[in-house]
């Protein structure tokens, strides 16, 4: 799979070779005359023009390729590496936040109402009428004076208006009253439409946990030497009850060759250790009729996780599960985390791919002094076998790698914490030693 090619002209050869990993064109020049020294991957050797026509120079560019795809960025080794890291690193950074689930009630009403009433009137527009027109509506007889009809018709006639007009105002005090409570009764509505959509809001909010939003910024070297500077941003939310959680990650690397997208799922189990007695009542005395056992502490945190991440042309697909345990008997291993993840990857590049299968073991003491909270870790990550196509067979890893480092949580409010985290990996074989650090934080929306 090495594309390899020369070319001779003047008093100088030239061996080019392309980078199936980086797509670089390497080129090598030898003079015909002396002796040429060549660097070619950190490597340095001396060669004559009898060592390109032998085919010396393309052994040892073919043995310095090999012994660099191995550290190189695309290799098996880095991705196993690379992926041990960041989920070490993720495991020992916090990211369950406590919230405080508080309520209030609001009252909304009011009362709306008017008395309406037509008044009462002491004379009904007969002024020269004592009795204010009350008999003289029948007989005209009791009349002391001989024009009492016409007095008695005169008053019938002022009443007959005085009335009409009460009757107008009437009416349109009326319709005013009614026009009141109309727009009394719409603002009522309106408040308690308005009262509604903000007890839907806070029954919204009391249903769900704050969404916790995670921002870091890192520096990871590589088996190669080289050293990026990568970008990390991620979501993590728990159900009301605090039994399933939920994440999601993306990391995305300075040279834009490389990115990861990873998502997870867990679920709390707890013990049934807490006694919980049952009550009888019987003539206002209680009595304790037995006991049951509910959930009380927790037993494990159980992890399941899919990621897709991309490097230099090799995709890899991981898939996997972890058990996370937590101390909390009163002893000398209370606050304890340890566990282990099984997980599976798949590489895949022009056609070939390779299945590497591992398991990480881990192991956690957080440290809490007030508003800060140190986390120590260490790790180790095994890769005891692994299939490739391009050997078209098994092949069998005895070396192990080791994982150490150390989080630093500062809280700084109720909702925003920094941190700044460091690790390092080295593993029993020749590989170098890499690290990583972080510097960001998290806060809740």
């Amino acid at each position: 799979m090495l594309l390899f090619s020369c070319s001779a002209y003047s008093q100088v050869l030239v061996q080019s070779f392309s980078d199936r990993c980086t797509g670089e064109i390497k080129t090598v020049t030898i003079q015909m005359q002396g002796y040429t020294t060549v660097s070619f991957y950190n490597r340095t050797k001396t060669f004559t023009a009898n060592d390109f026509y032998s085919g010396a120079l393309r052994t040892w560019m073919e043995q310095t390729y090999a012994w660099w795809y191995a550290l190189s960025a695309c290799s098996t080794a880095q991705t196993t590496q690379t992926t041990t890291q960041t989920s070490t690193s993720n495991t020992n950074t916090d990211s369950s936040g406590s919230t405080d689930n508080s309520g209030g009630s609001s009252d909304s009403g009011g009362d709306s109402g008017g008395d309406s009433g037509g008044g009462d009137s002491d004379d009904n527009g007969g002024g020269d009428s004592d009795d204010g027109g009350g008999d003289s509506d029948d007989s005209g007889g009791d009349s002391d004076d001989d024009g009492g009809n016409d007095d008695s018709d005169d008053s019938d006639e002022g009443n007959d208006d005085s009335e009409e007009e009460e009757q107008k105002e009437e009416e349109k005090e009326e319709k005013k009253e009614e026009e009141k409570e109309e727009e009394e009764e719409e603002e009522k509505e309106e408040s308690e439409e308005e009262d509604e959509e903000e007890e839907e809001k806070e029954e919204k909010k009391k249903n769900t946990n704050p969404i916790i939003i995670s921002a870091n910024i890192m520096r990871m070297s590589g088996l190669d030497g080289a050293a990026n500077q990568v970008v990390s941003f991620g979501f993590a939310q728990t159900s009301m009850n605090g039994e399933f959680n939920y994440s999601a990650n993306m990391m995305l690397w300075d040279n834009l060759k490389q990115i990861s997208l990873s998502g997870s799922r867990g679920h709390v189990f707890h013990r049934y250790d807490k006694k919980v007695p049952v009550i009888i009542k019987e003539d206002g005395k209680e009595y304790v009729f037995g006991h049951f056992y509910d959930k009380g502490s927790i037993a494990n945190v159980q992890t399941l996780s899919v990621g897709l991440m991309y490097m230099y042309g090799v995709y890899n697909l991981s898939t996997g599960i972890s058990n996370v345990y937590i101390g909390q008997k009163e002893n000398k291993w209370k606050g304890v985390v340890g566990g282990f993840s099984i997980s599976n990857n798949i590489l895949y590049s022009k056609g070939e791919f390779n299945i590497m299968p591992s398991l990480v073991f881990f192991g956690l003491k957080p440290i809490s002094l007030k508003r800060f909270t140190v986390s120590p870790m260490l790790a180790t990550a095994l890769t005891p076998i692994s299939y490739s196509s391009l050997d078209s067979g098994f092949v069998f890893n005895k070396d192990v790698l080791f994982v150490g480092g150390s989080n630093f949580d500062f809280t700084l409010t109720k909702n925003f914490r920094a941190n700044i985290g460091f690790n390092v990996a080295k593993s029993t074989n020749e590989f170098p030693l890499t690290y990583s650090i972080t510097i960001g934080g998290k806060f809740k929306l």
